[in-house]
């Protein structure tokens, strides 16, 4: 009658933990869904196709969505309601030049006050000049504007957060890639040139694009250098890597790599830099300082403003990645393309757009709301026509509490959270590669599940050697 007992006591004993072990392994491919982040309003995605830049003020009550079309482009701010307060133009001279059709490069005021927007302007085809320009958002008039470089294209912008430090970079072709910093009032302050190169008697030469970041307290600039030859269909040359310099210009260090740097993040001190290539992540301490590398394809990434904390996304790989100064210490395969990535200033909150594409020429797009642990939040999903991946885009506000998310097939998304605590993990500065949350809790499931097994097994044999005991005395 006993032994009849044990495997009923090792089926229940084994049961939760087998369940837990189900959940645990669940949980990597759907997450936790809590529901934290509300959609309070959505746009059509008719008035903002192919949106290239969100960002949101660091209180959330004001958005800013940059977009493209065929026909037009231009920059966008909307209040914390979805109602449009700013559409940006240009004015030189008192007579409004309309935008072209290449990308309008902007950036918004941690407060939101002030738009920063800088525009190719484009005559017969090709590119006239640049303008850089200030905008009120409350009044809706430009403050200023200051003429670049004729001929030139802008390819990144990046301000502090009070537009103290504007810096932007570009090109003039057939010349040189530049850097080019100014003042809050359209003083330029310094400016860095990289001269091209002419090639065996042709005027074919090399272009050294980069893309700068600019640290909240605009106390650093950091810029990712590609050396790219017209001539070779853009292969990667010699010149590629990081550059960072101080608020006048002053070189600080630079970091060779032997393959393309496409952009890079800093934090709100400069302390730490990211920079993704082709195939690594790298992190950088403010002195130049190699603090961890790590695989990594063609690397969407985002820091957090004030710390160390950051998101990154795996483009073609798929794999989505929390981590701070001691490398990566979660992560997972979204099983898509990673389109892009925000996070909070303190990196209590991050999300990130996930792409996948199937034969039936739909496009799937998730949003993934996380916290510092990985721990799903929310999540949408939007199924549209088969478009170009890569244009949709995701922005989390400093303070956490507002996310943005602009869909390329579906629109512009505005969710508010619930109050969320979380805490601040500490972890080890050696760089893993195990998903901190979700396999902990697989962890957790095999050892109580090894642990059950044991004591089950014990208590089984005990019963079997007590079975025998007893049958011997009574022969």
């Amino acid at each position: 009658m006993k032994s009849a007992l044990f495997p009923l006591l090792a089926i229940l004993i084994l049961a939760p933990c087998m369940q837990a072990s189900q959940e645990a392994r669940a949980s990597v491919s759907s997450g936790l869904l809590q529901e934290n982040y509300k959609v309070s309003w959505k746009l059509p995605a008719e008035d903002f196709s192919f949106p290239f830049t969100i960002q949101t003020s660091e209180d959330g009550k004001r958005v800013l969505v940059e977009y493209s079309s065929a026909y037009s482009a231009g920059a966008v701010i909307l209040d914390d309601e979805g109602k449009k307060l700013l559409n940006v133009t240009l004015e030189r001279s008192g007579v409004l030049v309309p935008i072209g059709v290449a990308p309008t490069m902007s950036a918004l005021t941690s407060e939101g006050g002030i738009l920063v927007s800088a525009n190719t302007i484009y005559r017969d085809g090709n590119p006239s000049d640049s303008v850089l320009a200030w905008h009120d958002v409350d009044t809706g008039h430009q403050l200023r504007s200051v003429t670049i470089d004729e001929e030139s294209t802008i390819y990144s912008l990046s301000i502090s957060h009070n537009a103290d430090l504007v810096t932007v970079s570009g090109v003039v072709w057939g010349n040189y890639t530049f850097i080019d910093a100014f003042d809050s009032q359209g003083r330029e302050l310094w400016k860095q040139l990289f001269k091209a190169r002419e090639l065996v008697g042709y005027y074919e030469s090399l272009y050294v694009h980069s893309n700068v970041a600019v640290s909240g307290d605009g106390s650093h600039v950091a810029a990712a250098l590609r050396d790219q030859s017209v001539r070779f269909g853009l292969m990667c040359g010699g010149r590629n890597g990081v550059i960072v310099f101080d608020s006048a210009g002053k070189l600080l260090w630079n970091y060779t790599t032997p393959e393309c740097v496409w952009n890079t993040a800093i934090s709100e001190g400069g302390q730490y830099v990211l920079a993704s290539g082709d195939s690594h992540l790298y992190g950088f301490t403010i002195d130049g300082r190699v603090l961890w590398n790590m695989p990594l394809d063609s690397a969407i990434v985002a820091t957090a403003g004030a710390g160390e904390g950051f998101i990154a996304g795996d483009f073609f790989g798929g794999r989505l990645v929390l981590g701070n100064a001691g490398g990566s210490y979660w992560e997972m395969n979204v099983n898509g393309e990673v389109e892009s990535v925000g996070i909070s200033d303190s990196g209590n909150v991050s999300a990130a757009v996930i792409s996948r594409e199937y034969p039936d020429t739909r496009t799937e797009r998730l949003l993934y709301v996380m916290d510092d642990r990985g721990t799903l939040l929310a999540n949408y999903t939007s199924v549209g026509s088969n478009m170009a991946v890569g244009s949709s885009r995701v922005a989390v506000s400093g303070n956490g509490c507002c996310i943005v998310a602009a869909l390329e097939t579906d629109g512009i998304y505005y969710l508010q959270g619930s109050k969320i605590e979380t805490q601040t993990t500490t972890v080890s500065s050696s760089i893993t590669s195990s998903s901190y949350g979700v396999e902990q809790s697989q962890t957790l499931a095999a050892v109580l599940l090894i642990g059950a097994s044991g004591l089950a097994a014990f208590l089984l044999v005990r019963n079997y050697r007590s079975h025998v005991k007893t049958r011997g005395k009574v022969n």
